[in-house]
């Protein structure tokens, strides 16, 4: 917090607050360099915050009429790649999948064809769980890894996504871009999705934890089937997770058990996850 403290006056945001009309409700930021790489929405508690990689993305997508409905969802969930399987990334795909509804699902060995054929057929939204990784010598090849090795940026960038409203990318370092010169375009799969035309990218700056993920993606669907647009459903999503309380959690994962549709399995995981999250918080207690 200290940090961010510094950071706060090297940026002077408290002059830029100020210079803000006292009504603004929502803020587009295009973050210089590195500051890509930092929390800038958190100096801005009582606005929405977005942000983008260049102005000329943003004028594109205001060209591009409003897509609201989530569904058909194509989820690319957890590919087989060399590394373990992530059990509460599927758990959260199978909940984002049953809430939506009308979807895709790809799975196990998902190659990067398979992957490219899919996003050109016509969906709303992506949600990618599974493992990301950022480049930092060449941006462009920051990419998504699938069974059969990565899928690039720079691939993603050349594709026709302009149908989707939202791009999901719930794995780790997803939204970190880099430059080679102060003349050079953030590049990352990021920009690379908005490039391709999607409206709107939800992604990741640092590694996270795989459970507290989950119910953070969960609580953000469930925000945006209230018809939350999607930074407002970010921002409820963000507050939920910090002011929620075991005992809350506990509910609202029971709540979820009920959503019908699910597979037995899945019942029973949501369950046993709700008598933990209670039994901690009594053990908290005493």
């Amino acid at each position: 917090k200290s940090l961010l403290t510094q950071l706060e006056q090297i940026l002077n945001i408290e002059a830029i607050t100020k210079a803000l009309p006292v009504d603004t409700k929502h803020i587009v930021l295009i973050p210089h360099r590195d500051l890509h790489r930092l929390p800038l929405h958190t100096f801005f508690p009582d606005a929405l915050t977005t942000y983008l990689p260049s102005a000329q993305i943003g004028l594109s997508l205001s060209q591009q009429p409003p897509t609201s409905a989530l569904a058909p969802l194509l989820n690319i969930d957890d590919p087989d790649i060399e590394q373990p399987k992530m059990d509460y990334a599927r758990l959260e795909s199978t909940l984002v999948r049953q809430l939506v509804g009308n979807a895709t699902h790809l799975a196990g060995r998902v190659t990067a064809t398979d992957a490219t054929q899919a996003l050109e057929t016509h969906h709303n939204t992506l949600h990618f769980t599974g493992h990301g990784e950022y480049n930092h010598r060449q941006p462009e090849s920051s990419a998504l890894q699938l069974t059969d090795g990565l899928l690039t940026a720079k691939h993603i960038g050349a594709l026709d996504l302009s149908g989707y409203g939202l791009v999901c990318l719930a794995s780790c370092e997803t939204a970190l871009t880099g430059t080679d010169t102060i003349a050079t375009e953030y590049v990352g799969l990021v920009s690379a999705f908005l490039k391709a035309g999607a409206a709107n990218v939800l992604s990741t700056l640092w590694q996270v934890e795989e459970i507290e993920s989950t119910w953070f993606i969960v609580r953000f669907y469930q925000a945006l089937l209230e018809h939350q647009p999607p930074a407002a459903a970010l921002k409820t999503a963000q507050q939920w997770l910090r002011t929620v309380t075991p005992n809350n959690l506990a509910t609202w994962i029971t709540t979820l058990s009920q959503t019908s549709g699910l597979s037995d399995g899945t019942i029973d995981i949501l369950k046993a996850y709700a008598a933990v999250t209670l039994d901690d918080n009594a053990d908290s207690l005493n």
